[in-house]
């Protein structure tokens, strides 16, 4: 059914439009279920040295990667399955899969269980890309810049709580209580979900491609081997060369199946689009930049002081969260501002802006601050930089595709953002792991919350080279990302809340 409008406001499914309660009801319940993929990551990146301590520090980082590598290969599937049979329909059945991995993860014996768990959790990937476009099915076009500003905005809520309550977690009963916490959270939300969120009337019946979606993770999940083995053993090993080789021929059969399936996972004939390939290339960069700073922060502060680990402060996860709390504060009021300056000057002037802070934080994290307020200045640039960010990007990949179309673009910015995320994490673990202090140094005290053993064999700890080569390797992506956004030709006017349902893709 194609959506209509009457006064201003989007139209159920009998026709009748929702009144202004009733969106402001909806909007609410979008925000809070598209909150836990961004409070997943705020709260396990404070749970890595806890993981650590459990697990040995040996491939911890696959507890990060795995998501974002299953987000790959789930979230053009989500995708187009939320334009055949519904996309409210699917958020449920995202959530349904993220509480069970969520239990699995809470209960784990071993570190392959722990990734088994984590695997599931990265079928969260796609809820935020399936909302975006929900948002444009469900709300009038007017409002849609602005309440895609309020649901990339749950990214700062659950900022300012995440890191309090992920170190209380972390602190009080290990990693195992952030994953109970998850379960709790979606458990409590489905029946708001079901009963209030409105199905999305438009579709576009295809059938499913699950052989290009897995072909699409395998290559990614061989080119994250290739970088992970070459930064430690070197570029021309064997491992290196041939996960990269099996990365090429992976991506290549993706690209031939694409091509020439009549329901591809990825329709690559969107690509043909410079306006989402530039959204695309700046969401991977973006992503990544945001991934590398939440991955290496929290563990630079629970890192104990001392002559070899100066850059570290032997914090608690609960005490680490005081000093990063401006970063979802800043995002949460930044996001809306993003959706409004987007609507009136266009999504690209929000993008800047948002890349420049991501750059600065992560060029002044390489000097390794030392001082709370220094810490706290740079966590609310990365937010500003977070909000920003996440308003321009939705408003960018909805304007440069049609409304058919809605579900598979904004899911194939999700699955740059996981690639350029699972990138970034990779590079940083083999990098750190080329400075890991040996066990041998002992560094003053051992953090609190993960019990002495995690001080002394369990949790690694690095040298000080060797984590501003990983924030400064964040800064140069950030660079980057703001490259593409200087010279992007789209989202130059104001944002219209979608582009035209007639067909066409923007060319510019």
């Amino acid at each position: 059914m194609i959506r209509r409008e009457r006064n201003g406001y989007a139209a159920d499914r009998r026709g009748e439009p929702h009144s202004r309660a009733r969106l402001v009801a909806i909007l609410v319940v979008l925000v809070l279920i598209t909150e836990t993929a961004p409070l997943e990551l705020a709260l396990v990146y404070p749970a890595i040295r806890s993981m650590s301590a459990t697990f040995g520090p040996d491939h911890i980082d696959k507890a990060v990667t795995l998501v974002n590598l299953a987000a790959v290969v789930s979230i053009p599937l989500i995708g187009r399955l939320a334009d055949v049979v519904g996309k409210k329909r699917v958020l449920v059945g995202c959530s349904v899969a993220f509480a069970a991995g969520s239990l699995v993860c809470a209960t784990a014996p071993s570190l392959p269980v722990l990734l088994l768990g984590r695997m599931l959790q990265g079928v969260v990937g796609g809820v935020l890309s399936v909302a975006y476009s929900l948002v444009r099915d469900v709300f009038p076009a007017r409002s849609v810049p602005l309440a895609l500003g309020f649901v990339s905005t749950g990214v700062g809520v659950s900022g300012i709580a995440a890191p309090f309550l992920g170190g209380a977690l972390v602190d009080g009963f290990g990693f195992r209580g952030v994953f109970w916490f998850l379960l709790a959270l979606v458990v409590l939300l489905l029946p708001a979900l079901i009963v209030i969120v409105p199905e999305s009337p438009m579709r576009r019946p295809r059938r499913l491609d699950a052989a290009g979606a897995l072909l699409l993770g395998a290559a990614a999940a061989c080119l994250l081997a290739g970088i992970g083995v070459g930064a430690r053993s070197g570029w021309l090993a064997g491992g290196t060369l041939g996960s990269f080789a099996a990365a090429g021929v992976m991506f290549a059969a993706f690209t031939w199946r694409e091509r020439r399936t009549a329901s591809p996972a990825v329709d690559l004939s969107l690509l043909a689009s410079p306006a989402l390939r530039a959204t695309l290339l700046c969401s991977a960069c973006g992503m990544a930049v945001l991934g590398a700073i939440g991955y290496l922060v929290p563990q630079m502060l629970q890192t104990p002081h001392g002559a070899a680990t100066a850059y570290g402060q032997g914090l608690t996860a609960l005490a680490a969260a005081g000093w990063v709390f401006p970063q979802g504060l800043a995002a949460m009021v930044f996001g809306p501002v993003g959706g409004l300056l987007a609507r009136r000057h266009g999504p690209r002037l929000v993008l800047i802006p948002g890349l420049a802070a991501y750059g600065l934080a992560a060029t002044a994290l390489s000097a390794l601050p030392g001082h709370r307020w220094q810490f706290l200045l740079v966590a609310a640039c990365v937010g500003i930089g977070q909000g920003l960010y996440f308003a321009a990007v939705s408003n960018l990949v909805l304007d440069a595709v049609p409304a058919a179309h809605s579900g598979t673009g904004t899911g194939l910015l999700a699955v740059c953002g996981q690639l350029g995320a699972a990138l970034s994490v990779t590079v940083l673990g083999a990098v750190l792991a080329a400075h890991r202090l040996p066990a041998t140094v002992h560094q003053s005290g051992t953090v609190p919350g993960i019990g002495g053993a995690a001080g002394r064999n369990g949790a690694a700890s690095y040298t000080g080279d060797g984590v501003s080569i990983a924030f400064l390797f964040a800064a140069g992506l950030s660079v980057a990302g703001l490259a593409v956004a200087l010279t992007m030709s789209h989202g130059r006017s104001a944002a219209r809340g979608g582009a035209a349902a007639r067909g066409t893709i923007a060319g510019r």
